[in-house]
Order: structure tokens, then sequence, then C-alpha cells
């Protein structure tokens, strides 16, 4: 079965599409500063801006594979003993050729998000990673980092996918520690329930995955009350929304060593870890899509 090729498409906006899979890694996007309430010029800049690609998969080594104990191999077709009808073998025949063509279809997982994203994909592609454990043939990981991003450039970041690129097995998010403490707790989470709403709208057989909000040194113990607050009311709206959310604890607590000195960035270290948590992350979109 020849490999699916995603369409080249170009949005009605400046510069390259926004469709994940034609994102351009080349290039990065911006630091962004915006003032609270300014949701316009955000979307805006956002569109006029170059993001990071959705990048292709590369095959992955099996020693890095068995490093981070990585699952999600691949799987064998099923087979029958059971003799063939004479009457009915090209009804047989038929029923082989889908469940081949079924086996063979490759589910696409987008990881989007701010520079956490776009740090996790370099460090992934350096450990031989970059499809996050899973078989190229079957699972295809793609990514989509843009430095700077927040909240509001979301939808207007995967809009354009909705309307011309297929539906995603799955979609991981990491998105809005840097709205904590520029919008209120009540308008943060509730811009970000409005768009999670939007997505399962848009991509109802889609698994929604949301990583946590990573508790930054920098902050002051109110802004850290702040984003322990958003993760707990988003965890149980995700679980109503039959959404899952996935805890980053192992970059949580006083591990100064787990982030840059700007205490904003993870570490080589950190980035190390928020890999093999973006693999977990895989695997559960993989459980709770019954693969």
């Amino acid at each position: 079965m020849a490999e699916r090729q995603m369409p080249n498409l170009y949005s009605v906006f400046d510069g390259p599409c926004s469709c994940p899979s034609c994102w351009n890694d080349e290039t990065e996007m911006p630091e962004l500063e915006f003032e609270s309430g300014n949701e316009e010029s955000l979307e805006r800049m956002m569109y006029e801006a170059v993001g990071n690609s959705l990048s292709p998969t590369i095959p992955t080594r099996n020693s890095e594979l068995e490093q981070l104990n990585c699952v999600a191999g691949p799987s064998s077709l099923p087979s029958s003993e059971e003799p063939v009808d004479v009457n009915t073998e090209s009804v047989h025949a038929d029923d082989s050729l889908q469940i081949l063509e079924d086996e063979q279809t490759i589910r696409e997982i987008w990881v989007v998000g701010h520079s956490y994203i776009h740090w996790a994909e370099k460090k992934a592609l350096q450990m031989g990673m970059e499809n996050l454990g899973c078989d190229p043939s079957q699972i295809k990981v793609s990514w989509g980092g843009i430095r700077g991003m927040r909240w509001r450039a979301l939808k207007p970041f995967l809009g354009e996918a909705a309307d011309h690129c297929p539906t995603p097995f799955g979609i991981i998010i990491h998105l809005g520690g840097n709205d904590v403490g520029r919008k209120s707790n009540l308008g943060l989470i509730s811009w970000i329930k409005e768009d999670l709403r939007w997505l399962s709208e848009y991509y109802p057989d889609t698994i929604l995955i949301f990583s946590s909000i990573v508790l930054r040194p920098c902050w002051s113990q109110g802004a850290k009350w702040r984003g322990r607050r958003i993760n707990n009311v988003l965890q149980r709206f995700l679980w109503r929304e039959k959404g899952c959310m996935y805890h980053n604890y192992s970059l949580e607590g006083e591990q100064l060593d787990l982030f840059r000195d700007d205490g904003v960035h993870l570490s080589n270290e950190g980035n190390c870890i928020f890999v093999s948590n973006l693999r977990q992350m895989v695997e559960l979109c993989l459980i709770k899509g019954g693969m």
C-alpha cells in the first residue's frame, strides 16, 4: 500500500499553510509577548508568523526504544487456518484485502504546543525517538511546537488543519503555561474549555490528551497555585468530555536541575524526561483508542 501523501496546501493568509503537514521545520516562531485581552492581534500575528512543521517520522533505533522501554511495536496480521469454501472464495478474498488495508493504515498523532514541544522534538530527534517509540508503519507522530505560543493561538493554528487535513488518530496538547498570570484563572479556564469542546466537535473520533501545565521555578507561589488550580479543573472537565489529562509529576517539585537558569525552559535532563512523558502520552492515546 503506497505511503499516504499529505496535501501541500496554502492558506488564504500570507505565508505557508497552517495545515500541520505543511508547517516548515526550518524556521522558528519568534517569542511572542501580548497584552492580556488582545486576542485579535495574537491570532493575526500567529497566522503571519511561520510555525515549526509537523515533521515526517523517521525509523527509530532499537537501542533507544529499549532504553525508554517503549511500547506499541508492530503487530502481526491475523491469519486463519480454516479452509476457504470454493463458493465463497471471492468473499474471503475481499475480506482479506480489507483486513490488510485496515492493518496498514497509518494513524497520525499530533503533538502541539509551545516551546516545550519545540525543544522536545529536537531532543527526541537526537535520541532517535522522533516517532516516540511507535512503529512508523502503523503510527506517525507529527510535531507542531511554536516558541512563545499562548492558548488563544491554538484554534487558528489548528483551524486550517481541520478543513484540509485527514483526521488525526490523537492530539496531544501542551499549552497554557505562557498564559498563567497574564489572564485571570476563570478567563483562562473558560478559553481552554471552549477550545477543547471545539476540538471535540471537529474531531469527534480523535483521542484528546492534555499535558498538564508544568509549574515553573520562576513563578511566584501565587502563580504556582493558579497553575495547580487550572490542572485540577481541567482534569475533571476532560473526564466528563471523554478526554484525558497526563500529569507531568516528574517535572514538579523543587528540581531546579530540570530547568535552565531562566527558570522557564527545561534543561537537557528535563527535556529527556519530557520526551519520556510524551512517549507515555502516545501510549495512553493508543490504549484509549483500542490499539
